[in-house]
């Protein structure tokens, strides 16, 4: 189970959906530290928003690290003009959908 994204092979295409909840947290996390700054001499806080901070970094490398072969992927289609997308990176009802077709012509072994 990915939380960043969901793959799907097909014969025809592989459909890549992109999950919005990766950018909700890093917003609520700017919020956050935000506010911790406002805050004066609340050590609590700062020692909070540093340690969500420090999740949140976590949570950017994580999601490079699991991201890299969707990336390569949609970065070679796209060189070849052959990506389709659809929706928003923010809604969650209409997520982010990129749709890559797999070559139409097959290498018969003759």
């Amino acid at each position: 189970m990915n939380i960043f994204f969901d793959r799907i092979e097909t014969d025809k295409e592989i459909v890549v959906i992109y999950k919005p909840y990766f950018l909700y947290f890093l917003a609520v996390a700017l919020v956050f530290w935000v506010v911790a700054d406002q805050l004066p001499q609340n050590d609590a806080i700062k020692t909070l928003a540093s340690l969500f901070w420090f999740t949140a970094i976590a949570v950017v490398v994580w999601r490079y690290i699991t991201m890299r072969e969707v990336w390569g992927e949609m970065r070679e289609a796209m060189k070849n003009g052959a990506v389709v997308m659809s929706g928003s990176k923010f809604n969650p009802a209409d997520p982010l959908t990129v749709r890559i077709p797999k070559p139409l012509t097959s290498n018969p072994s003759t």
